[in-house]
């Protein structure tokens, strides 16, 4: 469930991204939403590392 909020937050960030951008937004505000995203996608990368199989069992 969680990964699904951070999904969608990560979307919306993504879509304001590309929105600031084609509106052409002052650089401090854009690298303050990539910062965002950065966070974002390293906290969804985290708790899908924690999620997966630390020692997967062999395929015999």
């Amino acid at each position: 469930m969680e990964t699904i909020v951070l999904r969608a937050q990560i979307i919306y960030e993504i879509k304001s991204f590309t929105a600031m951008l084609q509106k052409g937004a002052p650089l401090p505000d854009l690298y303050a939403t990539r910062d965002r995203i950065k966070t974002l996608m390293q906290q969804l990368d985290q708790i899908e590392a924690s999620l997966s199989p630390r020692d997967p069992a062999p395929n015999n």
